[in-house]
């Protein structure tokens, strides 16, 4: 009888938990970094043009409004846009950590990735400079949750080994980015399309946060202490900043790829007629 009312107890209790307690219950135990600040460049950019002439106008006009419209593409995707939110990966290009970073050599594979919150983009400037291929853009982005399995192989200082394994969660909250792609011509498959050939971006991160689990290397407390004690995660100065570098470098060009494959797609001329209609 004791245990029958026991039972019934618990199950009372979780059927009226209230929903704050719930949520809390299930919430990630994230680390907060603070904000994050990157500058990244890939390939040159065309000169700025100062003032856009009526079809430069027209042009940008335009694809503001297919910037809002791709909204509805984004869980299912299309064409060659894949889907964006949820975006995700299976593989990701592996991690490497090689002579340029001070004190760091090994590599870290990544897997199971997934991104959400792209979808809730706000667009400040949209600038085309059609006599060019430059285009100029602000964007806002409230909230990025993004996950990723990882499985390292480190050596600190050429003596000591660092080994993790597990999943690391990341919450980036307040995402402010200003910059420029160049684009050029190219001919693939027989048709010509446009390509990124340069990339230059600014991006504030107004706080990062993120949970890692499964490692046995204690990297939670390491990073929390680190943080506390208002370090660089417990990383000499040098070799942070190389190792930030190193990230902020991958991640463009991450995004640089990925770009281009969308635009392996739609021609020039299609471009063109979309952007400039009746010209």
């Amino acid at each position: 009888m004791k245990t029958l009312l026991l039972i019934g107890f618990i199950a009372y209790v979780n059927a009226h938990l209230p929903l704050e307690l719930d949520g809390l219950l299930k919430k990630k135990f994230y680390v907060h970094l603070g904000p994050y600040d990157a500058e990244v460049k890939i390939g040159n950019l065309s000169k700025r043009y100062p003032s856009l002439d009526d079809k430069d106008l027209i042009a940008s006009r335009n694809a503001r409004q297919f910037f809002e419209e791709s909204r509805s593409l984004f869980k299912y995707g299309f064409y060659t846009l894949p889907p964006l939110d949820p975006y995700t990966r299976d593989y990701m290009p592996t991690f490497g950590l090689n002579d340029d970073i001070n004190k760091l050599k090994g590599y870290v594979q990544l897997t199971d990735y997934n991104v959400t919150g792209l979808v809730k983009f706000v667009q400040n400037l949209v600038e085309i400079r059609l006599k060019t291929g430059r285009l100029d853009y602000a964007l806002n982005i409230p909230q990025l949750l993004v996950g990723v399995n990882l499985n390292g192989h480190v050596i600190w200082n050429d003596r000591m080994p660092i080994q993790f394994e597990g999943r690391l969660s990341l919450a980036l909250q307040g995402i402010t980015v200003l910059g420029a792609v160049q684009t050029k011509p190219t001919q693939l498959n027989k048709e010509w399309v446009l390509q990124l050939v340069g990339q230059h971006a600014r991006v504030h991160i107004h706080d990062v946060a993120f949970e890692f689990r499964g490692s046995r290397f204690d990297i939670m407390r390491r990073f929390d202490n680190s943080v506390t004690s208002g370090t660089d995660f417990g990383v000499l100065g040098d070799t942070y900043n190389n190792l930030k570098d190193h990230i902020d470098n991958y991640v463009a060009k991450l995004v640089f790829d990925q770009a281009n494959e969308i635009l392996n797609g739609p021609t020039v001329k299609q471009i063109l007629a979309f952007l400039l209609p009746k010209h």
